[in-house]
């Protein structure tokens, strides 16, 4: 499914808590699940919802925020799901692309998981908090080229990622989401509904 045309502005305002996405170029969903460091018995499919309810019980174990999505404790914890730090990240694919996103959390925005991740390709990874900071980083064969705050925007010339008009933009997040919708990357609004492969990040 070609998510290009819904963009990626939309994910502000539907994951208001918070979210990061990362997208590898050239790469199908499990192929980056397995770069982000997933083997074929961790990948499980689950909706948004449940992501969710794994990542709070992980934090406040209560055994409820499952039972709630139809998930069971034991098989998440022999699958790996269930356990300290960490958070779990579905991922698809648009054209071109794969993508990964996380709910709440910044897993998925670790330097190092996002050089490794980039060996032999493209990365790029945009991280949005509940308090609406943003940060971007870029990363080809197993180097970042720039990540930085768009407010504070050091190295966002970087070739390849320069992003025009970014220190005159009144929002420079808004400028940031726009060229990352120019460079032709999106994420389908059927995320926050459809099964998808899932792993837990661990940086």
């Amino acid at each position: 499914m070609n998510g290009a045309r819904d963009g990626v502005t939309w994910l502000t305002e539907s994951y208001s808590d918070g979210f990061t996405v990362i997208f590898c170029a050239d790469e199908t969903a499990e192929g980056l699940l397995r770069r982000l460091g997933a083997d074929g018995a961790a990948i499980r499919s689950m909706s948004r919802e449940q992501a969710e309810a794994i990542d709070l019980f992980n934090h406040y174990q209560d055994e409820d925020d499952l039972d709630s999505v139809g998930l069971d404790l034991e098989e998440l914890r022999s699958g790996g799901f269930v356990a300290d730090g960490g958070e779990v990240a579905r991922a698809g694919e648009t054209f071109g692309w794969a993508y990964a996103i996380e709910s709440f959390g910044a897993a998925l925005n670790d330097e190092a998981l996002v050089e490794r991740a980039s060996v032999g390709t493209r990365l790029i990874c945009f991280r949005r908090n509940v308090n609406s900071a943003s940060w971007l980083t870029c990363a080809v064969d197993g180097r970042v080229i720039c990540s930085y705050d768009p407010l504070h925007p050091d190295g966002y010339e970087a070739e390849g990622f320069s992003i025009a008009g970014l220190l005159e933009a009144e929002d420079r997040t808004g400028r940031v989401l726009q060229e990352l919708e120019a460079w032709g990357l999106g994420v389908p609004r059927s995320l926050d509904f459809e099964d998808l492969p899932a792993v837990r990040i661990r940086p």
